[in-house]
């Protein structure tokens, strides 16, 4: 339950943990399900007492993006720590992102609430454009890791699925007939496109 948070609200703290990311808040509501727990909010110049009772799936009803007002400091990273902390974070979406798809096939989150298309795509680029080139820039980088996970499925016409049948020939030493493999792409091919425009409806009815 979003508890009377609107849009523009920075959140100061859950719990009285301090929040100073996107990925701190949502861990913290995490550990707060079924709990009704305060939350302090910056409206504008005017700071809030709320409380929020997070739902059994770890949810508090509100699109969180990232937004900092106070002093920045940039820091620098050599080369091989540059590459060591950005697979920390490679490591880190893609588990959440596929602790998000356990979560739609389990049925404890929406599928559109999780998953969206070109016009979702489209508004979360423009918001995260208008909070900084850096913020714009991880949107991007977390747009391609999703994309590229969700290339790898074992599913007919993504990459995964090419991979499935080219293990399977390798594991029964002999090559799938053309048609069958024709066939699977093929019903494949219309899933996806109607898993596409499924997506799309749901964003444009939830505009």
């Amino acid at each position: 339950m979003k508890a009377g948070v609107k849009k523009g609200d920075i959140l100061l703290s859950l719990n009285n943990i301090p929040l100073y990311s996107a990925e701190e808040t949502i861990k913290v509501v995490g550990e707060n399900k079924n709990k009704t727990v305060p939350l302090n909010v910056l409206r504008g110049k005017d700071t809030l007492n709320l409380s929020v009772t997070p739902s059994g799936e770890g949810l508090i009803g509100i699109q969180i993006g990232q937004t900092f007002t106070g002093p920045v400091e940039y820091r620098t990273f050599g080369f091989f720590e540059s590459f060591a902390r950005g697979w920390d974070q490679v490591v880190y979406l893609t588990d959440l992102t596929f602790t998000m798809v356990n979560k739609v096939i389990g049925g404890k989150i929406a599928f559109g609430k999780a998953f969206g298309g070109p016009v979702k795509i489209a508004e979360f680029a423009a918001q995260s454009a208008e909070t900084g080139i850096a913020t714009f820039l991880n949107f991007l980088a977390y747009l391609s890791l999703t994309l590229a996970i969700i290339n790898i499925l074992p599913f007919p016409v993504l990459d995964g699925g090419h991979l499935v049948i080219i293990l399977l020939e390798g594991a029964f030493k002999r090559e799938i007939p053309i048609k069958i493999k024709i066939a699977i792409q093929n019903v494949g091919f219309v899933i996806l496109m109607l898993l596409m425009a499924f997506i799309i409806y749901n964003d444009l009815i939830n505009l």
